[in-house]
């Protein structure tokens, strides 16, 4: 009692020339997305964190920005892999919200940082 289906090749009405034309356009928009999130998302925050943080304390500031944020990239990626396990509605909501969320932790992160970017013993507007 073999395997019936050992000696079948697939078939498919798809032309070798339409699935490359598929992958190009697919990589293509795949590579806008990319950059777009990274345009937007990624230089956004780096230029509110140099805006919260005084001058001389841009280095460590950013030293933590980049190890924070890879932390949560990780957890976030493993937490969104469970998520899309479990449910592709509970994913797409979690994501909303905490996108949202983000919204006035920022605004509370501005209001309530180091309001002056001057460095100790320096005066303002000097």
């Amino acid at each position: 009692m073999g395997n019936k289906l050992a000696g079948m090749r697939p078939t498919c009405d798809i032309s070798k020339t339409a699935a490359l034309k598929f992958v190009v356009l697919l990589g293509t928009v795949s590579l806008f997305a990319d950059v777009t999130y990274e345009g937007a998302q990624e230089s956004v925050v780096r230029a509110a964190v140099a805006d919260m943080v005084p001058v001389h304390k841009l280095g460590l500031a950013f030293g933590v920005l980049n190890t924070v944020y890879g932390l949560f990239w990780f957890g976030g990626s493993v937490l969104m892999g469970v998520l899309y396990d479990f449910s592709l509605v509970t994913l797409i909501g979690f994501s909303v919200v905490i996108q949202l969320a983000a919204v006035p932790m920022l605004i509370l992160a501005k209001l309530h940082w180091l309001p002056s970017k001057t460095a100790p013993g320096e005066k303002e507007g000097a």
